[in-house]
């Protein structure tokens, strides 16, 4: 009986140990969720996490821009780790506070859009607010294809160890930053200070010490995990003479950054660089070394609508995340070194005024060939093509067989963060005819499956922004529908979905008249004459 008791009070003590340790987990978390760190990220920004605290009667609540006593936004920047006002260091910097959504009513957002945008403010070095873009990657479509001081992106979801590379510029190309956003629990607000961009200059040589002109040139950033990862870290495709002396010009500022060269099977980088704002940083001299045998090579030629050769022309070649600038030669022929062999690759060529055309090709291919034609060309003229849908918004299914003898007009359209700026315009025109003399289509990305949160998101703004609207909205189907049709080279905007593709579709905005016997008699990206071809058309 002894022995038992002694057990009994054993068990007990375990027992109570155990939950005194869970109770304490418990409050540990729950006092981790009330306090959120501010987080300081490595280039020069600074990060702030959405508070969770409920909204009082009358008072700024999560999202509304009244983070200081006065209804303002103070804003900072972190540097080295130590915090700094932006503007005199002595006095902090306010801004007024941001009108609210176009959606009305308080800004609270749900557990969803807090967990699914990245949010943020562009500012200059006085802390006011700037005009400008915010690109990033593994982002579908343009997250702010319209200049704005504020901007919402969709959260991606792949999250690299390394991070996300973003970059923000204002409307002239002159101020910048690039940034990095590494994976974080909490959604966090972005204030991004815009300065003035650099130039980086520099020389290339071989190991005799004669320059090498002829050599692709790359900027490389610096990522969290110390590993660098090339791309288009200038506004501008970089120049080098015929004395190997090059220049790149409008370098954001925010990352370390260095120039690699390639040429052939030989190889050189430059010194790790920090960029500073509006000066000229020399990266020194770049010696080409080593022979890397065995790496893929794809030849190809550059035509246009005509088949006549793009001779002399710049173009812009992206390889995943990367990208090179290259020029042609009198043919229109252009060579890539240095490839992964072994498995398919992806190219994607951009040209101005042609937008960008992806190709799938093996290395060692010599015969990667390109057609370019502006946006609409093998479609203008003809009978217009069937529209792929996803998704109806404010309008029961049809066709456009079932729209003959009305004049239609079909816009392609991307969203700017959860509104399309253009919409009241078109509902405009809209109401000025006869439903059944003219019918507005808006059509949006289609949407992957893969990213629920995403799909929901969007569609659901779709919804709200077309309820009451006199015009239709759709979303566009799965790009695989029409894969049988695609050519080898095509428009990158192929991958936007099905009808996108089969309208050649480049850029957006993009607007196709059809007549009332169903032939698209007008392509083009902007809507200042829409209203004459709409009555020209009636009037037929």
């Amino acid at each position: 009986m002894r022995g038992q008791g002694a057990s009994t009070r054993s068990i007990v003590v375990f027992v109570m140990i155990v939950l005194a340790i869970c109770l304490g987990v418990v409050a540990v978390r729950l006092r981790a969720r009330r306090e959120p760190p501010l987080v300081s990220s490595p280039n020069g920004v600074r990060v702030e996490p959405w508070e969770s605290e409920p909204v009082a009667e009358g008072g700024a609540g999560v999202g509304d821009e009244a983070n200081e006593p006065d209804g303002s936004q103070r804003v900072a920047i972190a540097d080295s780790g130590a915090e700094e006002s932006v503007g005199d260091p002595c006095e902090p910097v306010v801004l007024p506070a941001r009108e609210r959504g176009a959606r009305g009513g308080s800004l609270l957002p749900s557990e969803a859009e807090v967990r699914a945008m990245i949010r943020g403010l562009l500012v200059d070095l006085e802390g006011r607010p700037v005009e400008g873009y915010v690109t990033m990657e593994h982002v579908a479509g343009d997250p702010n294809g319209v200049p704005a001081s504020a901007f919402a992106i969709v959260e991606p979801d792949y999250w690299p160890p390394a991070g996300l590379l973003g970059c923000a510029r204002d409307v002239s190309g002159t101020l910048g930053r690039r940034f990095l956003w590494p994976q974080s629990d909490p959604n966090e607000e972005l204030v991004l200070v815009l300065e003035p961009c650099a130039s980086v200059i520099g020389h290339v040589v071989g190991t005799d010490r004669k320059p090498i002109p002829d050599v692709r040139l790359d900027l490389q950033t610096q990522m969290l995990d110390g590993s660098w990862r090339g791309g288009d870290m200038a506004l501008d495709a970089p120049l080098i003479d015929e004395e190997g002396y090059f220049v790149f010009d409008r370098v954001p500022v925010g990352l370390k950054v260095k120039v690699t060269a390639h040429r052939g099977t030989m190889s050189g980088q430059s010194r790790r660089m920090d960029i500073t704002p509006g000066e000229m940083v020399d990266a020194g001299e770049i010696t080409m070394t080593g022979r890397r045998p065995g790496e893929g090579v794809v030849q190809g030629r550059i035509t246009d609508e005509l088949g006549r050769p793009m001779a002399e022309r710049s173009i812009r070649i992206r390889l995943g995340r990367n990208a090179q600038w290259l020029r042609t030669d009198a043919g229109g022929y252009f060579v890539l070194t240095e490839l992964p062999q072994g498995r398919p690759i992806t190219l994607v060529l951009e040209v101005d005024g042609y937008g960008s055309w992806s190709r799938r090709v093996v290395p060692d291919d010599f015969n990667c060939d390109f057609r370019l034609c502006p946006q609409g060309y093998d479609v203008v003229g003809r009978e217009a093509p069937p529209l792929f849908v996803g998704n109806w918004f404010n309008h029961t299914a049809t066709t456009l067989a079932a729209l003959r003898g009305r004049v239609v007009l079909l816009t392609f359209r991307s969203f700017d963060r959860d509104i399309d700026p253009g919409l009241a315009q078109l509902c405009d025109l809209q109401n000025e005819y006869d439903p059944q003399k003219l019918q507005i289509i808006a059509a949006y990305n289609y949407l992957p499956g893969s990213s629920s949160v995403a799909a929901a998101v969007i569609t659901d703004h779709l919804t709200s922004l077309f309820a009451g609207a006199p015009i239709a909205g759709i979303l566009d189907a799965d790009p695989a529908l029409v894969a049988d049709l695609m050519p080898a080279e095509r428009p990158a905007g192929a991958g936007a979905g099905a009808t996108h593709w089969m309208y050649q579709v480049h850029t957006r905005p993009a607007f196709y008249l059809i007549d009332r016997a169903g032939v698209v008699r007008h392509c083009t990206g902007s809507d200042a004459e829409l209203g004459t071809w709409i009555e020209q058309l009636l009037a037929e």
